[in-house]
């Protein structure tokens, strides 16, 4: 019977430890993640010792890392500007400069169709009336509003823009009242290739090299006429790089050797 209690007493001792035991764990556990945890507790179980290893430490910006933060960004955005500004420049260069050479080739194109249809005008007036070296007068039926019209059609060129000027005739017998003229601004920053001169006349005798009449031109010794442009390309504002287009064209009505 001693031997039975003894054993007895002994497993109620160790189940008293073990109950104890998951007590205060239990407690140390409450202890820390409660607010009832105090420092007694940590200091106890050595829990505060391990905490304040991982606790993050309160640490702003110095005054020099700020500086360098601020130099390193600002470097950055000076970069990325001119970057940028390198792009949307280069976006509007081109076709600036192509818009440029394309309206000056429809001009020329359109000077060329009119002066090679060059005719006498509805009132008797010889195809050619003027041969200036920025003014040409011609009277031409090519674009008139009817198959019989000959319209007077004058080129000229003032403050770096090349107008046109029509005249339709009127009246019945037909006139050209020049207070009718309809003047159109049809190509801006112009000039002659490298001179004031933009018209050039030649003879009957003309093959494609010889020299131009000499001003002021005898209009009735005239068969071609040739037209020569610097045209300004307008890359950026205030650019100064030309594009020159040269053309030309046989009056047809006046011409005498086999020119075009």
């Amino acid at each position: 019977m001693s031997a039975k209690r003894n054993t007895t007493e002994g497993r109620g001792e160790t189940r008293d430890v073990l109950t104890n035991l998951a007590r205060d764990t239990f407690k140390t556990t409450e202890g820390i993640f409660s607010s009832g945890y105090t420092r007694a507790n940590s200091d106890k179980y050595g829990v505060r010792k391990n905490i304040s290893r991982f606790a993050p430490t309160k640490r702003g910006f110095t005054l020099i890392e700020m500086l360098v933060t601020i130099a390193i960004f600002g470097s950055v955005m000076v970069i990325t500007s001119n970057l940028l500004l390198t792009i949307f420049s280069n976006s509007t260069t081109s076709p600036n400069a192509l818009n440029a050479v394309d309206q000056a080739e429809g001009a020329t194109s359109n000077f060329v169709n009119q002066i090679r249809d060059a005719a006498y005008g509805n009132d008797g007036s010889s195809p050619l009336g003027e041969a200036s070296t920025t003014e040409i007068i011609f009277f031409s039926p090519y674009g008139s509003s009817g198959s019989t019209t000959v319209d007077r059609i004058r080129y000229f060129l003032a403050s770096s823009t090349l107008y046109e000027g029509i005249t339709v005739p009127s009246g019945s017998p037909a006139s050209y009242n020049l207070a009718n003229e309809k003047v159109s601004a049809i190509l801006p920053h112009v000039s002659g290739n490298g001179t004031s001169t933009v018209f050039f006349y030649y003879g009957g005798t003309y093959a494609g090299t010889s020299s131009p009449l000499s001003q002021p031109v005898n209009v009735n010794q005239v068969t071609y006429v040739g037209m020569t442009l610097a045209v300004q390309l307008q890359e950026v504002i205030g650019a100064t790089t030309t594009s020159v287009i040269s053309t030309g064209a046989t009056i047809r009505n006046l011409k005498t050797n086999l020119g075009n």
